[in-house]
């Protein structure tokens, strides 16, 4: 799931809620429960944001680790002979991620 997927049924989901609510409130004081509501919804909305992000964060480490162990075995192995050589490796790592790597919040 993408930060756009998340917000769209977030809206939905928070407008569905509102609905019922306004539908089945009786009594005087239904503005300031109707307020609760809403900032509840927005609060787990922040944390769904929140877990989304860590969750893409931990994807994109985990697919650069795998992208840059063997500049790093070369790195210990003494196999670069210069930083032109590493910085070709790292670009196709770069590449890589772009194309084939995981796609996360606000990404294409």
């Amino acid at each position: 799931m993408d930060e756009g997927t998340l917000k769209t049924a977030h809206k939905k989901i928070r407008e569905h809620c509102v609905f019922g609510f306004r539908d089945k409130a009786y009594g005087q004081d239904t503005h300031n429960f109707e307020i609760s509501l809403r900032q509840g919804i927005t609060k787990k909305y922040q944390t769904s944001k929140s877990d989304l992000a860590k969750v893409c964060s931990a994807k994109a480490k985990e697919f650069l680790d795998k992208g840059t162990e063997g500049i790093k075995r070369k790195l210990q192995d003494g196999e670069y002979t210069g930083v032109d050589m590493v910085s070709e490796d790292l670009e196709q790592v770069k590449v890589s991620f772009l194309t084939g790597g995981p796609k996360f919040s606000g990404s294409q």
